[in-house]
């Protein structure tokens, strides 16, 4: 996801976009989360996009043809929060020491 970043790197001309993501999910089978590989989303895609040609002209190769991107891939990523489970997530906001309840930085979330 390196081209999805704020880093400009002035050689980069050209970007090749897989229209995949790697992304922690649950995976009910197993009740765990697991790293796998899934479709990008479109506003994930155009900001790659972005990362060609930061400091000159440029252009970034997607290897999906317009009418899937258009069609097929989600408008926006699904944020982590609804993908992931509930127990990493309150641990993760106890270490970061965000309150005494998680649930009201929870509450917080859109």
């Amino acid at each position: 996801n390196i081209a999805e970043t704020s880093i400009t790197i002035d050689d980069v001309t050209h970007v090749i976009d897989s229209c995949h993501v790697k992304e922690t999910r649950f995976a009910p089978s197993s009740s765990t989360s697991v790293f796998s590989t899934v479709w990008v989303s479109q506003a994930a895609a155009k900001q790659r996009t972005g990362r060609a040609g930061r400091t000159s002209p440029g252009i970034c190769w997607r290897l999906c043809d317009h009418a899937f991107f258009e069609k097929e891939l989600p408008t926006h990523t699904l944020c982590e929060m609804k993908r992931t489970p509930l127990e990493e997530i309150i641990l993760q906001l106890r270490l970061l020491e965000l309150g005494d309840h998680p649930g009201d930085f929870l509450r917080l979330a859109p």
